[in-house]
């Protein structure tokens, strides 16, 4: 690293002295700006600053706040040009570049440390309505509805300004109209523009991480979460439904257009948000509640917690629900069956068929030979998890199925109701299991003895 901060400081004494002129390179200039002026780098100096900063990124300590390499280049570069300007980075003896090397690492781990601040991250999402009832909490992330979260939500105009029109809430729910006061006006469209048509937000603080790191665990967590529910209402359909607004998601209104014989045709069709409602609301809600030390457990794994048992089999069913719900809001069938696939390989500990047919004998209480479908035709359990991993999941993702209009619809339907099934059931059990990190743990993990 040493001869790198060396490299550095020599392009920028080179690039930054009074002699130098840019019009003589080939280069664009590119700079920070600093206290009485500019500090410009160079393309030398930009490459040094990359293998510096992916050298500070590989040997920073575990417990320190968490930052991606790339944010951290960004940042080492600020933290340089600084550096640079306050004259304490100097080429010289090996003495004087380690003391050079000492302040760019302090600087830059306090930089850090001021940008891994607690944040709390909101994700305005379209939900089946479980809010309603009151905030729903999934271990550290909760899901509320927009206007309850309003009531919540503070603006602070300084301690010298003027208060805010209080009525922007309102305004933001079609309640009233919108307020004359400029700034609240401009509230209200912000927030609108940001909630869109969603009923729900889903909230959750994260700790220790730089800000875009931080969001990017958030997204991952709250998404995770909506995901859950989503297993839990039984519904495949409800994959679709239930999002962030900020996620991939299919349309809702469609049109379609053909032609025969001159004649033009329009057709629509159109999907509605189904809001839950009385026992069937009540049920899923039962289930969040009967489940919650699992989703608990699941959930605070995926934000990092440290105290969590079986982190990485937590890890493990996290990834396999995110498979499976790609599979359930996949629009092509034959993709949706390898996703599946995939799914409940991931929930196996990556067995293959051999290992996927062990965990859903075990989930299920079943042995292979047991029939377990009889549209078409009498299938055993043995055979479906056959066809859903060789026929369907292996050929798709080696490239041996080119067919396009073979028919995978009715191996998607049932691919989906088996890994449902046991992605409910493993959380379910997961909730008391107290053995081993293993990642084929779910091969073998029974019921409790008191169930």
């Amino acid at each position: 690293m040493d001869d790198e901060i060396d490299n550095l400081i020599a392009q920028l004494q080179r690039v930054n002295s009074e002699e130098f002129d840019w019009s003589t390179e080939s280069e664009f200039p590119n700079f920070v700006t600093v206290p009485g002026g500019q500090c410009h780098f160079s393309t030398q100096a930009q490459l040094s600053l990359t293998k510096i900063g992916r050298l500070i990124h590989g040997n920073r300590s575990v417990s320190v706040p968490r930052i991606e390499s790339v944010e951290l280049i960004k940042m080492l570069r600020t933290v340089a040009a600084y550096a640079y300007a306050d004259g304490l980075l100097v080429r010289g003896d090996k003495a004087s570049i380690r003391a050079g090397k000492r302040v760019l690492l302090e600087r830059l781990e306090d930089r850090i440390k001021q940008a891994a601040a607690p944040i709390t991250h909101v994700f305005p999402a379209w939900t089946s309505g479980l809010e309603r009832k009151g905030s729903v909490l999934l271990g550290p992330v909760k899901v509320l509805a927009v206007s309850d979260w309003l009531k919540t939500v503070e603006i602070y105009s300084g301690p010298d300004d003027v208060c805010m029109d209080a009525s922007w809430k309102q305004a933001v729910q079609g309640l009233v109209p919108k307020p004359d006061d400029a700034r609240a006006s401009l509230l209200v469209d912000a927030v609108e523009e940001a909630v869109g048509t969603c009923n729900a937000v889903v909230i959750v603080t994260i700790e220790g991480f730089e800000g875009e790191f931080s969001r990017k665990l958030a997204h991952i967590a709250s998404k995770n979460c909506l995901d859950i529910l989503s297993l839990l209402h039984e519904t495949p359909d409800t994959f679709v439904t239930q999002g962030l607004l900020e996620d991939r998601v299919q349309p809702l209104e469609t049109r379609t257009l053909s032609e025969i014989d001159g004649f033009l045709n329009i057709a629509g069709n159109r999907k509605l948000r189904p809001m839950l409602a009385g026992a069937r609301l009540v049920a899923v809600l039962e289930r969040v509640s009967d489940l919650g030390s699992s989703i608990s457990k699941v959930v605070k794994a995926v934000l990092t917690d440290p105290d969590v048992a079986q982190p990485q089999l937590c890890a493990r069913w996290s990834m396999a629900l995110h498979w499976f719900a790609e599979g359930c809001r996949e629009t092509d069938d034959a993709v949706a069956v390898a996703k599946i696939g995939t799914s409940l390989d991931v929930l196996s500990g990556g067995g293959k068929r051999a290992g996927i047919l062990k965990t859903v004998c075990c989930l299920l209480g079943a042995d292979g030979s047991a029939i377990v479908t009889r549209w078409p035709e009498p299938k055993t359990l043995e055979k479906l998890v056959e066809e859903i991993y060789e026929y369907g999941r292996s050929q798709i993702l080696h490239g041996n199925h080119v067919d396009r209009l073979k028919s995978f619809a009715e191996l998607r339907q049932v691919a989906q109701q088996l890994c449902g099934i046991a992605l409910r059931i493993s959380l379910e059990r997961f909730g008391f299991y107290d053995g081993a990190d293993d990642q084929k743990a779910f091969q073998s993990m029974m019921a409790s003895p008191t169930s």
